[in-house]
């Protein structure tokens, strides 16, 4: 446990300790947590109260664990008496607040290149709806990246290296570079070289783009400021909603997309978070929704900080070939190596045979 998720179970410990820290662990029952809820709530700042109760209490379920393990007591006494305050029926999932398409993904992200404070939680953005990845895996992304490491490409260009959280580590450390992933890959390239061209990072803060990626929790600031505008709420947690949907749009089963985005579960807990699909989905008559939108992207209208209009790399027209660079097409120089800090992913020196899909690994 580290950084923001510490700092939250640090701020809970804090106020647990102001109800909890005289009653003796064999005095805890179940009237005694219905009165911490009653006491806490008087204190919530936001909402009910419910769900910040049903946390806190999880926290300290947590610290009795680790007191049974270090032997200061010998019982979790939460395991029998931790009541539940928020009705699972009344818990709004992130798939609730999804674009409802790639038009509506790439209008939401103009909103964001239109502030240049928000240009990088724009690109973030829609990076995470491409890929599934958590905002703390999307962040460590790096353009100078060595082999094996956030950001790195692979040879054939196909695959984009991530580290995987939540203990997901060695769970598919890779993301297929696919249509929309690929325009984005050479879009975002441009925009960083001039706007930030000496950060290391996809996505710089914007206030020391030398020194560090984008705040954690600058990109569902950033929306939740703009609720208004946009029409309604979206969230940051809902682009890791957005890819599986588009996925599942597509026929692909749950235990392919559950394993791309670095679940262990085989897709159970994957149709647990997001819910059931359409029955035909299931046999490839879906709506296969597209990754790009059918007007321009948003990238195409972004200004630098000189007035001058980005004009990026055009987009693949195939909806069916791999995804190939442009600028890659157009430059008669010998291929680098991704280790080079080019940004550009390496390509086959021979030609590679047409999958079924675009995601058939041929």
């Amino acid at each position: 446990m580290q950084g923001r998720t510490l700092d939250a179970e640090k701020q809970k410990c804090k106020i647990l300790m102001k109800f909890w820290e005289h009653i003796l662990t064999d005095n805890i029952t179940l009237a005694v947590c219905d009165r911490y809820h009653e006491w806490r709530k008087k204190n919530v700042t936001r909402g009910t109260g419910n769900r910040s109760v049903d946390m806190e209490l999880t926290t300290l379920s947590n610290a009795f664990l680790w007191a049974c393990r270090k032997e200061l007591v010998r019982t979790n006494p939460m395991v029998m008496h931790r009541p539940r305050y928020r009705p699972s029926k009344s818990i709004r999932h992130c798939r609730e607040f999804i674009p409802h398409d790639a038009v509506e993904l790439h209008r939401i992200a103009a909103m964001l290149f239109s502030d240049s404070s928000a240009e990088a939680v724009g690109w973030q953005m829609l990076f995470e709806a491409y890929t599934g990845l958590r905002t703390g895996e999307a962040l460590q992304m790096r353009v100078d990246a060595k082999p094996y490491n956030p950001g790195w490409i692979t040879p054939d260009g196909k695959s984009l290296c991530v580290n995987r959280s939540k203990g997901q580590e060695s769970v598919n450390p890779f993301v297929y570079i696919h249509e929309g992933l690929a325009a984005w890959l050479a879009a975002h390239r441009e925009w960083k070289n001039r706007r930030y061209p000496d950060s290391p990072w996809f996505f710089p803060n914007y206030r020391k783009p030398d020194e560090k990626p984008s705040d954690v929790s600058a990109l569902s600031s950033s929306l939740r400021r703009r609720r208004e505008k946009i029409g309604r709420k979206i969230t940051n947690q809902a682009m890791r909603a957005y890819y599986v949907t588009v996925r599942r749009s597509h026929g692909i089963p749950d235990n392919q997309i559950a394993y791309e985005i670095g679940h262990t579960s085989a897709g159970v807990t994957l149709a647990a978070v997001y819910g059931g699909v359409p029955p035909h989905w299931l046999v490839g008559d879906g709506p296969k929704m597209a990754w790009l939108p059918t007007g321009q992207p948003a990238w195409r209208r972004i200004w630098n900080e000189h007035g001058e209009k980005i004009i990026p790399p055009d987009m693949p027209e195939s909806k069916t070939a791999l995804p190939v660079f442009p600028l890659l097409l157009a430059s008669p120089a010998a291929l680098p190596h991704p280790v080079h800090n080019t940004g550009v992913a390496g390509a086959c020196p021979h030609p590679t045979p047409t999958p079924c899909n675009e995601f058939c690994p041929v």
